[in-house]
Formats: structure tokens, C-alpha cells, sequence
């Protein structure tokens, strides 16, 4: 059953909580903790907290990491951009969102959305980094609405990454749904590889001006090759939500974050791990690293393919196994022991 350790955590401050994700920021193995604020401007700033495993408790980092972030925080996309091997997390808003980009252990996050091109004046809700065109780089899909009838209706974004500068193509990709949007997540519909979107538009006012209705994009954009990952977990959580799965094929090394719920606007994406691989013809390896830092390693992996990858338990010895090594090492000691004094003891008899 279930206790409340809120508190016992050092987890005990009061904010407006929008949306919240577990996420490990620091790449420790442990997962710390993502909250986002509405009136962060005028009330509580968002919070990021670290996870002190093993200690049971968390460590407020919102100052040390720049991520007291004072908006009106509704949502965050999690994903490693750049393939610098650092999580990256981008602040949904009133107004202009926020890209934080990862600088590393000990070093404040820099809002990279004004040079980057992702920082267009909206009111923005749901948001997902995904490799939409297989090229390798995770590009980001972004949800806005809102219900005031004097607004003008908002498209929704989609930002292809081109060479770490995103290019704002929702037109042309036909996803600038001008609904009331909110939650959003990517999923593979037809296992056919690619990914495809889910966004939940709010019902809008009688007066706006374009139907608000749920809407299942699907991706049919059919080029690059791919792989898909999906972890089963023994010891670890079963379907590997925490864990984290790298891809490494020639000089491009790809990283993964398995998303437990949160992310997005109250959503959850699919818990299989996607990766765009451009015109590789294989994987040179897939490194997983297990909540609670275990690592797992395949090599030479076939492209295109959903590859299942279950945890290896630890092996335990079995404790009869345990008793009889110590016997008989105690057993050798004593034999070499006698062996010895048997010896010193002719010596001195010579």
C-alpha cells in the first residue's frame, strides 16, 4: 500500500502545479523531479528538485540550475536535441516558451529559444521532441489554443531540427491544427516505424471560429531508415519507464529517456524507445542503462526492426552455495596453515 513521504522528502513546497515529470537531469541513474508553475511570474517559481539516492530525500536545484523559471509554465517535451548526451527540456508558456538546454553537472541551463527559432509569441500547452523524418536529430511538435473568443485561433507548431536550428514548418507538414489544443503524445499507430501524433483540443466556445476536436496525425512521410526499442524489465521497472537507451551507429550517438507520465501537458508518450537513423545500413550498438544504473549492451543490431531487449538479472548465489565456499575456505586455510608449521618445524629439526 501507499504512504504519503511528500514531506519526508523535502518536497514540502506550495506552488501552482501545472504538470510535473520525473526525469533524470544530472545522469546519476536516479530520477529527479520536473514542476512546472502557472503564475510562476507573481507566486512559486518552477521547481527543479535533485534526487539524493540513497538518501530518501530530494535537494531543491531550482536556483543553482536556472530552472526557478518565473512564467506561466503549462507543459515540457524532454529530449537530448543536440546529441550532446544531456537531456534537454522545453518549457511550454504563456506568450514565448523556453528551450533549456542542458550545460552539464553543476552548470545553470541557458535558454537557447530565441536563437534557435522556437520562441514565437503563443499560448502553448502540450509539446514532444521526436525524430519525425528519421534524419538522426529530434525535431519538436507543439500544441496552442485558447478559449478566449477575443483570441485569435492559434496553429500548432512543428519544428523541424536542421542542424540544432529548428525551422517552424506546420504548415507544410500539415500539422497546425487551429483547435483549442492541449495534451499531445507520439506514438507509432501502424507499427510501420515512423511516428505519428495524438493532440486533445478543449472544446471552444460557441463563437470560435474552427472545430476543436481531438485529432490523430498521422505520419506518412516515408523515408530514412529507423529502430525501435522496447524494454522489459525483471528487476527494473517492467516496461523500463526511468531507464534510458543509447544508440550509437558510425559517428551519431543517439539518446533516449523512457517516459513515465508528465511529460507534455498531462500525457504520456509511448513507452518504446524511436530512433532515426538517416541512410545507415546498421546499429553499431544500443547501450541501456536500467533504473538504478545497470548498463546492457548489444552490439551489431539490424536497422528497421522493433528490438526487445529484457533485462539480465543479477545472478544471485544461492545461499547453501555461500555457506559451503566459506567452509571450505576455511578449511584451505587451516590446511596451509598445518602445512606450514609442518615445514618450519622440519627446518629446525635439520
Amino acid at each position: 500500500y501507499f504512504e504519503n513521504v511528500y514531506e519526508d522528502y523535502g518536497l514540502n513546497h506550495r506552488g501552482f502545479g501545472f504538470g510535473a515529470l520525473f526525469t533524470d537531469f544530472d545522469n546519476d541513474g536516479d530520477q529527479d523531479l520536473l514542476v512546472n508553475h502557472d503564475f510562476g511570474y507573481k507566486a512559486v517559481p518552477n521547481f527543479l528538485y535533485e534526487n539524493s539516492y540513497p538518501r530518501k530525500s530530494f535537494k531543491d536545484q531550482s536556483k543553482a540550475y536556472a530552472m526557478d523559471l518565473k512564467e506561466n509554465a503549462m507543459g515540457s517535451a524532454v529530449g537530448d536535441y543536440n546529441n550532446d548526451g544531456l537531456l534537454d527540456y522545453y518549457v511550454t508558456n504563456i506568450k514565448f516558451n523556453l528551450l533549456m538546454e542542458n550545460q552539464g553537472i553543476g552548470e545553470p541551463f541557458v535558454d537557447k529559444a530565441k536563437e534557435l527559432g522556437t520562441s514565437i509569441f503563443m499560448i502553448s500547452w502540450g509539446a514532444n521532441f521526436a525524430d519525425f523524418d528519421h534524419d538522426g536529430d529530434l525535431d519538436l511538435y507543439v500544441s496552442n489554443g485558447d478559449l478566449n473568443p477575443n483570441c485569435t485561433p492559434m496553429g500548432n507548431f512543428f519544428f523541424e531540427n536542421d542542424n540544432a536550428k529548428f525551422i517552424e514548418k506546420g504548415r507544410a507538414t500539415g500539422t497546425n491544427d487551429y483547435g483549442v489544443g492541449r495534451g499531445s503524445i507520439v506514438f507509432d499507430i501502424e507499427n510501420d516505424g515512423d511516428l505519428d501524433i495524438l493532440v486533445v483540443n478543449q472544446k471552444a466556445v460557441q463563437e470560435y471560429p474552427t472545430a476543436s476536436v481531438t485529432r490523430l496525425l498521422r505520419n506518412d512521410k516515408p523515408q530514412g531508415n529507423w529502430l525501435k526499442v522496447a524494454l522489459k524489465g525483471v528487476q527494473a521497472e517492467t516496461n523500463g519507464i526511468g531507464s534510458r537507451v543509447e544508440v550509437v551507429s558510425g559517428k551519431t550517438k543517439m539518446m533516449r529517456e523512457i517516459d513515465g507520465g508528465g511529460s507534455s501537458h498531462l500525457s504520456q508518450n509511448t513507452v518504446v524507445a524511436h530512433f532515426g537513423l538517416d541512410n545507415a545500413k546498421k546499429v553499431d550498438s544500443v547501450i541501456v542503462t536500467w533504473g538504478g544504473g545497470k548498463k546492457q549492451i548489444l552490439l551489431d543490431q539490424n536497422i528497421n526492426q522493433l528490438l526487445v531487449i529484457t533485462e539480465v538479472e543479477d545472478e544471485k548465489i544461492p545461499y547453501w552455495y555461500a555457506i559451503f565456499a566459506a567452509l571450505l575456505f576455511i578449511l584451505l586455510i587451516g590446511f596451509y596453515g598445518r602445512k606450514k608449521r609442518k615445514s618450519v618445524k622440519t627446518v629446525n629439526q635439520g
